[in-house]
Order: structure tokens, then C-alpha cells, then sequence
């Protein structure tokens, strides 16, 4: 692979990885707020049982206990979209982990393709001080 094409792999992978992170961040945030909102709905609930039963009427108790149920309904419904980010942001996470490992892997294949090439460079520079010196103790012999 040349260097040019690595190049563009290796930007590209970390691209990849940076929105990873990006859409890994959003769902956090989106998780702490679904959290929040569960947290002062349950406030809420614990609040308005602590209330005193003041009800003059049958309809008033049916009322408030309607309001109660649906509270709870609220809460419950409330904490199923917690679990649904939680998992999402768990997927989301491996998601992320894995786009960094692909743009680690190429970042190593580069040091290694530049490691190759400079060992490369090392020994045609060899190659050459040898022909040199070899060319320079065939002159001198003659001499």
C-alpha cells in the first residue's frame, strides 16, 4: 500500500473515530437528561404522596389517584427511556472503542511502512558506501 493511499486511510479512520466520539457524547448527554427527568419525576411522586388527603368528595379521591397512577405510569415510562439510552451509550461505546482501534491499527501499519522504508534507505546507502569503498581500494591497488 502506498504511502499516499495509508495516508488517506489513516485520516479517514480518524474521522471515523472522532464522530464516534461526537455521537458517543450525545448520547451521554441524552442519558444524563433522561436521568434528570427521572429524578424530578420521582421527586415529584414522593411529593404529592406526602401531601396531606384533603378530598371533600369521592370524585376528589378518584382524582387525585388518577393523577397518582398516571405519575407512576410517567415515572415507569420515564425510566424504560433510561435503560434505552444506557444501552444505546453502551453500544454506542464499543462503537467508539472499535473506530479507535481501526485508526490505532493503521497509525501502526504507517510506523511500520516508515520503519520499512527507512531500513530500506539504510541499506541502499550501505549498498552504495560499500560500492564506493570497494571501487576506491580497486583504484588504489592499481596505482
Amino acid at each position: 500500500m502506498d504511502k499516499r493511499t495509508l495516508q488517506h486511510l489513516r485520516t479517514r479512520a480518524q474521522e471515523e473515530a472522532d464522530a464516534q466520539g461526537r455521537q458517543w457524547a450525545a448520547m451521554q448527554a441524552h442519558l444524563h437528561e433522561a436521568q434528570r427527568r427521572l429524578h424530578e419525576l420521582g421527586a415529584y411522586e414522593q411529593a404529592s404522596y406526602a401531601q396531606p388527603l384533603l378530598a371533600e368528595h369521592a370524585r376528589q379521591l378518584e382524582e387525585r389517584s388518577l393523577f397518582l397512577s398516571k405519575l407512576r405510569e410517567a415515572w415507569a415510562q420515564q425510566r424504560q427511556q433510561c435503560e434505552f439510552y444506557a444501552a444505546r451509550l453502551q453500544e454506542q461505546r464499543l462503537r467508539w472503542q472499535a473506530a479507535q482501534v481501526r485508526a490505532q491499527s493503521l497509525d501502526l501499519l504507517a510506523a511500520r511502512q516508515d520503519d520499512e522504508l527507512q531500513r530500506l534507505e539504510r541499506r541502499r546507502e550501505q549498498a552504495e558506501l560499500d560500492e564506493f569503498a570497494q571501487r576506491r581500494r580497486g583504484d588504489v591497488g592499481m596505482n
